[in-house]
């Protein structure tokens, strides 16, 4: 005999779940997870926000080349998205490209072609950003005002160096002071080395110079800098084996990562020290003398390190945290203060192997208090904290329930901290995979992001503060068919539209790649969207949705009706399916028995437009909201906040789940769902 039940799902804090989760029904997250969500935000309070769309900025230099974005922070008020790409960068602010004096656009050349782009290191102080690639010297790109930046070589000062000298090859000084020539004994120097530092020693007094030409393999000019030079050493200058030479340079290579930790800067890993950092001076960022010119080694003294352990231990990336952790290719170390009692000091830290992990080279993001890396072969992420019980950091895998999101393969990091605390990748494949995360509430749920249009595929994400509308700003640079054309176009993601927030549903923004257009006056002809020509696009005229039209060849459409606020862009679908409906009653599962929901009730939020419908079923979905014949024709469908009953017709089935969609350039929020269904006795 057939028993009604009624069950309901009052929140999606678990977000999508792998296959492999289907029949774990023991489990608290099934019941609080979907099957499939695609461009819907998983909200920290459970609900799911259809995503908004994304505003197109500029097109890319070079289309056929590979590009990156980077964010440059100077603070809330003054962020930029810098663009990447073969041997330049540009610089995004407000939406667009940022231009010079002449209003041309802005332009900074770089040494990194379309090859070296993807394996950028940077770090920022205020106006400074430090930038690492192991193949080039370290970079420093600084921003004097919105049309004067410039990017030069970073200037160090008595370091870092490599090991001391092993050999029994000598090296001497022709004088205490000023420019020197410097002889070696035997076969030492090579004519790359112009820039790379000695530090000698001679009595108990250190000196440091900076090679400024070549002579001969066993000769070069060098020249002393400032306060390292000879001058209080009152002895003959003779030929020594206590010598070193500076770490970076073409032939053993350059550092590869780089951040700030306790008033240091840091790098680490070059190609033929690859388990060795430095740091600078405390508060002095160009210095790294690891003593002072007696050989003493001072508090404030810069470091030089080198991680040892039984494992293969090659540094693949640098995260401040309470410490700094230090991931490599088998494990983790933290870095911190030997004793509590006393500062962080070159005399007071200690390097301790804290975990067995392994981490890639994707630059780590900082989530709350923690830090997010990616594991050795990019295909998961650990989020990695402090655990005050234990007093030690702990990871855990937090792609585990959804692990087929990011099986393919994890390109890039970024983290959206305002308004819904989410971190995006992207993907392998050029999707976007997001992550709800606020571990704190046991919040950790993934969701899909795909952009509208043809051949899309994601390249780039970076994110920066919008203090105007108290947001982050999320970048991206996509690639698409458009016009029979492959393209590379720079958009950002619109604020999430927010019916609480003093706004109305004419600024409703649900398309891709789009632009808007307010006028003061109702216009139907509309032009500028050279960018989308060929394309069918979606049109949202005065919160009312207008027929799709297709894009002339000179960037133009005509609507149906005059509008006086239009947005238009890209289509694209928002989709939810639910879990496989279990019940579980009197310790008897019921997961064998057939079951027909025949009625469904969906409590929206702020929503209109939107399908519903059964998954494998052969009839079409069916419209949730439609007109009244009591609404004002000449307006807007106003938007619906509560319970949506609908009935369900549909036949039985094992493991029923029901898919919710929205293709309509409107809003929809989804808090709740419940089903009235009738289970068979087997």
């Amino acid at each position: 005999m057939a028993q009604p039940i009624s069950i309901i799902q009052n929140n999606f804090t678990s977000g999508e779940l792998s296959e492999r989760m289907l029949g774990r029904t023991d489990t608290n997250q099934y019941y609080n997870a979907a099957k499939e969500l695609t461009n819907f935000v998983l909200l920290p309070q459970g609900g799911l926000k259809r995503r908004s769309g994304t505003r197109f900025a500029d097109f890319v230099k070079y289309h056929n080349k590979k590009t990156r974005l980077i964010p440059f922070i100077f603070s809330t008020e003054q962020a930029y998205v810098l663009e990447f790409g073969d041997y330049y960068l540009r610089i995004y602010k407000n939406g667009g490209l940022l231009l010079d004096e002449n209003d041309d656009i802005l332009e900074v050349v770089t040494p990194y072609s379309e090859d070296d782009i993807a394996d950028l290191w940077y770090t920022q102080s205020a106006d400074i950003m430090t930038i690492c690639h192991g193949s080039h010297p370290v970079k420093e790109l600084k921003r004097f005002s919105e049309t004067n930046w410039t990017l030069t070589d970073k200037d160090f000062i008595d370091g870092p160096y490599g090991d001391i000298n092993k050999t029994g090859t000598t090296l001497n000084v022709s004088a205490k002071t000023g420019t020197v020539t410097v002889t070696a004994s035997a076969n030492l120097f090579t004519a790359n080395d112009v820039g790379r530092h000695i530090r000698i020693l001679q009595g108990k007094y250190w000196g440091a110079l900076k090679i400024t030409s070549y002579t001969s393999t066993t000769q070069v000019q060098a020249k002393y800098f400032d306060d390292f030079d000879l001058s209080d050493f009152d002895g003959t200058l003779a030929a020594t084996l206590n010598w070193k030479l500076g770490a970076f340079n073409s032939t053993d290579g350059y550092p590869k990562f780089t951040c700030y930790y306790k008033e240091r800067l840091w790098f680490a890993g070059t190609k033929k020290f690859v388990s060795r950092y430095w740091s600078s001076k405390t508060n002095d960022f160009d210095k790294f003398s690891t003593t002072d010119n007696e050989g003493e080694v001072l508090d404030d003294c810069g470091i030089d390190g080198l991680i040892a352990d039984d494992g293969v231990n090659a540094i693949t990336y640098l995260s401040p945290l309470r410490y700094l952790a230090i991931g490599t290719t088998d494990g983790e170390f933290l870095l911190s203060s030997a004793s509590s009692s006393y500062v962080f000091s070159t005399t007071n830290y200690k390097v301790e192997v804290e975990s067995h992990y392994g981490g890639s080279s994707l630059k780590p993001i900082r989530a709350h208090s923690t830090s997010v890396f990616a594991q050795r072969d990019n295909k998961k992420l650990y989020q990695y904290s402090y655990d005050y019980n234990s007093d030690s950091y702990k990871g855990s895998d937090i792609s585990l329930l959804a692990e087929h999101i990011t099986r393919g393969g994890i390109k890039e990091l970024t983290y959206s901290q305002q308004p819904n605390t989410l971190i995006y990748t992207v993907l392998t494949d050029g999707t976007i995979a997001a992550c709800t995360f606020l571990p704190e509430q046991k919040v950790i749920g993934w969701q899909r992001i795909k952009l509208g249009g043809t051949n899309v595929k994601v390249k780039s994400i970076t994110t920066i503060p919008n203090k105007d509308r108290n947001y982050d700003e999320v970048w991206v640079i996509v690639e698409r068919t458009i016009n029979g054309q492959t393209v590379q176009y720079v958009e950002y993601f619109q604020d999430n539209f927010d019916i609480d927030s003093n706004t109305t549903l004419k600024q409703a923004f649900f398309v891709d790649s789009g632009l808007s257009l307010e006028s003061q006056t109702p216009v139907s002809h509309i032009s500028g969207l050279n960018h989308l020509i060929g394309e069918t696009v979606s049109i949202l005229a005065d919160g009312a949705v207008q027929e799709d039209r297709v894009v002339d060849a000179n960037g133009e459409l005509e609507l149906t009706y005059p509008a006086n606020i239009i947005h238009i862009g890209l289509p694209f679908t928002s989709r939810v399916v639910t879990m496989p409906i279990y019940i579980d009653q009197q310790q008897q599962t019921m997961i064998g028995n057939k079951k027909m929901i025949y009625k469904i009730d969906m409590y929206f939020h702020s929503s209109l437009g939107g399908k519903f419908g059964f998954e494998g079923s052969l009839n079409p979905l069916r419209e949730i909201f439609t007109r009244k014949s009591s609404d004002d024709m000449d307006k807007h469908p106003p938007l619906f906040t509560g319970v949506k009953h609908q009935s369900f017709p549909n036949g039985y089935s094992t493991l029923p789940a029901v898919i919710i969609e929205q293709s309509q350039p409107l809003p929809m929020n989804l808090n709740a769902l419940a089903y009235s269904m009738v289970v068979s006795d087997g």
